[in-house]
């Protein structure tokens, strides 16, 4: 029965990681993220549980004034998620398309979720708090 459960789990892990709900490092990652992920046809590449006070020391997330409200030892998680997730407004028809970003980084706080910082994997490596 033991490998029965185990084949089971690793199934139900292959499914989320197929759309977007698995982390693949820290912890399990909030609804908001895995709905955030699935909009922009992106995976979520690492979900951390932490408190405010340890995700404000992220440089992606440093200063950031959607935060600046609540106390440092409220339990929060981090998200990261990588997907095409475009840029502001569409160009004019005219216009061209700039490049979508291609990483999010979701701080999630009580029922809150707050995209606090979108741009490039290479330029906003995976952080634990």
């Amino acid at each position: 029965m033991k490998v029965k459960s185990a084949w089971v789990g690793l199934l139900m892990f292959s499914a989320l990681a197929g759309c977007g709900g698995a982390a693949t490092t820290g912890s399990p990652a909030p609804a908001s993220c895995v709905a955030y992920a699935n909009d922009n046809s992106g995976t979520i590449v690492a979900s951390y549980e932490s408190s405010v006070g340890a995700i404000r020391q992220l440089p992606a997330v440093a200063n950031n004034p959607q935060l600046a409200s609540y106390a440092d030892n409220e339990q929060a998680t981090v998200c990261y998620i990588d997907g095409q997730i475009p840029k502001g407004p569409p160009p004019p028809a005219s216009g061209t398309i700039p490049p979508s970003f291609d990483r999010a980084v979701l701080v999630v706080v009580g029922d809150q979720t707050y995209p606090v910082t979108l741009g490039y994997s290479e330029n906003m490596p995976v952080q634990a708090p």
